[in-house]
């Protein structure tokens, strides 16, 4: 026995000197070979390729080692490199490689660096191995490939990485940059089937755009379970942090080696989005032949609750299309106000609840703006207009009509507290219908119903925001009378419904909008009526004197100073227009 272990032991301190011998004549052949080496993988991906140094060593498997690698960029998008690393290792495992199996036991790359570039012609990833090489012909010596199912991949783990990608493309430049990547994969089994975890942690993402900066995603991490099967991969537990955002979620890649399918459901308990927090995020994504779909997604957001679901087809890249559906329920509008505008926000308080339909095509916004279409409805539940009394300033417009200055004097606000008593308006109701198309939003049936008035009206609003909206302000019955019975000529503003009321303009750019009562529409009718009025006295006065005395006849001046010949409804009616226009 004792023999046995001393030939044993002979036998591996041979193998060992073998492979000493073996790795060091493997390293002398790198490095006497690796312009061949550059070479040859600048011929398979059609790039300029330069390494610094090339290495091996042999312990439990056998480790290849490139350092100083470059890969150069396309020159039609950058001068600067595609990759470079670092140092990269490869360890495959030495005895199953004996049998014919590739057991990768690690890969490590350090510090890689990798930039992608999305331009007007497409990304500069898409020439990578499109050099028009011939590769040679193969010969009887050649192995045969190795099968993927006799690979497996035990560990891969990337430090520090930086990633970079760069749209330039007109109109859409933009820049997101992730750094200080870390990525951690441990599994078993092949690589056609394997189980394992996949751990990811990015120090900084940042995002660029119009001239802003956005890092409110930094740090990013991320981790799950993998398991392949064949054609699919299942994702469980996995769980995404940036920020303050959280999200859990399973899913299923489908068809890996064609198109990829998805089929995910997602769950974020609470967060923020961009600077805006949410109570919860529940819904399923799916995706199968360049559609994507998005099934009954709940967001918990300002106090209430959105119902979303969609679609996006980019079976058309150059006009991909879509379709929004959602469902809007006790969402604090001053809430959302205040994530774009925080002053605006002061204005508007209530409980918003919509429903909206979207239909359009296009890759950005102005491509879509011409095709929008959709309709909805909108109600604001106790709605209040803050520093604004719409029915005072309305009615107080109404004093710059000749005669109607002292309209809203005496104990008028007195008896009318709700509506004079402070600087804000209350709405009992408010509603809308929307039609979109043309590039506009057609408002209608717009309602907007305090306790002593009541705004209707039809109306635009420009998809950029420009509003304009012609609306009738019609008073309450009470209101309306007490204001005729303070100046009668008020009465030729009652409509149709029996109550007064005049036009009323909205007009103006979201936020900043302003309601302007039309008052040369308003001193028209009234200009209309007295002249009625006078014209009916005239004539009236005119029939009872075609049989008074000659001495009296509307022919003479008089004491009047009217002048010779003027008739008495001639009179009267000059009277009234030196009256109604200050003449």
């Amino acid at each position: 026995m004792k023999k046995i272990a001393i030939a044993a032991l002979v036998v591996v301190l041979l193998l060992a000197a073998l492979g000493a011998f073996a790795v060091r004549n493997l390293n002398s052949y790198l490095a006497d070979n690796r312009e061949w080496i550059e070479d040859q993988v600048e011929a398979s991906l059609g790039r300029p390729v330069s390494i610094g140094g090339l290495g091996a060593s042999l312990g439990w498997g056998i480790r290849a080692v490139v350092r100083e690698l470059r890969v150069d960029d396309d020159p039609a998008y950058s001068k600067d490199a595609f990759l470079q690393a670092g140092e990269a290792s490869v360890r495959v495992k030495l005895l199953p490689l004996l049998s014919g199996r590739v057991e990768v036991g690690r890969v490590a790359i350090h510090s890689p660096q990798i930039q992608v570039i999305q331009g007007p012609r497409g990304m500069n990833i898409d020439s990578i191995a499109a050099a028009d090489t011939a590769p040679a012909a193969p010969t009887e010596s050649d192995a045969e490939p190795t099968d993927a199912s006799a690979l497996s991949l035990a560990l891969l783990r990337i430090d520090d990485a930086r990633l970079l990608y760069r749209d330039t493309r007109p109109g859409a430049e933009s820049e997101i940059e992730i750094g200080g990547l870390d990525f951690d994969f441990q599994s078993e089994g092949s690589l056609e089937a394997f189980r394992g975890r996949l751990e990811v942690n990015a120090d900084t993402l940042r995002m660029r755009a119009d001239g802003t900066e956005d890092d409110s995603w930094e740090p990013l991490r991320f981790a799950a379970d993998l398991a392949r099967d064949g054609e699919s991969l299942d994702i469980d537990d996995a769980t995404l942090r940036a920020a303050d955002l959280r999200v859990d979620f399973d899913a299923r890649v489908g068809n890996l080696s064609g198109e990829p399918s998805l089929d995910a459901e997602f769950n974020a308990p609470s967060g923020e989005i961009s600077g805006i927090p949410f109570d919860g995020l529940a819904g399923a994504l799916r995706y199968a032949e360049s559609r994507a779909t998005v099934e009954d997604v709940v967001l918990e957001i300002f106090g209430g609750t959105v119902n979303l679901r969609g679609s996006y087809d980019m079976r058309d890249p150059a006009r991909p299309s879509f379709h929004i559906d959602t469902d809007v329920s006790g969402v604090r509008v001053e809430q959302a106000i205040a994530t774009q505008s925080p002053a605006a926000a002061e204005q508007f308080r209530g409980e918003l609840v919509t429903t909206l339909e979207l239909a359009g095509s296009g890759d950005d916004w102005e491509a879509i703006r011409p095709g929008l279409r959709g309709t909805g409805t909108m109600k604001l539940v106790e709605g209040v207009l803050s520093e604004v009394n719409l029915g005072e300033s309305a009615l107080g417009s109404l004093s710059s009509v000749p005669g109607l200055q002292d309209l809203l004097g005496g104990g008028l606000r007195a008896r009318y507290p709700a509506l004079f008593g402070g600087d804000e308006t209350r709405f009992d109701q408010v509603e809308a219908g929307l039609k979109i198309g043309g590039g506009v939003a057609l408002v209608e049936r717009l309602i907007l119903a305090a306790r002593d008035f009541t705004v209707r009206g039809t109306g635009q609003v420009d998809l950029d925001g420009a509003l304009r909206l012609p609306t009738r302000f019609v008073c309450s019955e009470a209101l309306g009378n007490d204001l005729i019975e303070r100046e009668e000529r008020l009465s030729a503003l009652v409509g149709d419904e029996g109550r007064l009321e005049f036009p009323l303009m909205i007009r103006g750019t979201l936020p900043e909008v302003r309601a302007e009562p039309d008052l040369k529409e308003i001193a028209s009718v009234l200009g209309r009526r007295e002249v009625g009025d006078l014209l009916s006295r005239a004539l009236s006065g005119s029939e009872s004197s075609e049989g008074a005395p000659e001495g009296e006849a509307s022919g003479d001046r008089g004491e009047s100073g009217s002048e010779p010949g003027e008739s008495d409804a001639e009179k009267l009616l000059n009277k009234g227009l030196d009256s109604l226009f200050g003449r």
